[in-house]
């Protein structure tokens, strides 16, 4: 959750992307996006943050 803070604080006014974490449970949810095209880049952005954090996460076990 907390790789995806970046971009929270980078949304416009109409925009805003929020997130919770339930147990093992990553919700994400997006509000007030007016374009589809926008949509599609957030989404796409919030998975390569989830990606970038599950990467990291992998090597820094892997050094254990």
């Amino acid at each position: 959750m907390k790789a995806l803070e970046p971009d929270n604080k980078l949304t416009t006014r109409e925009m805003c992307i929020s997130a919770s974490v339930r147990g093992k449970r990553l919700s994400v949810r997006i509000d007030g996006c007016k374009r589809i095209e926008t949509l599609e880049a957030t989404v796409q952005d919030v998975f390569r943050c989830i990606r970038a954090a599950e990467e990291s996460l992998a090597k820094a076990s892997s050094n254990r």
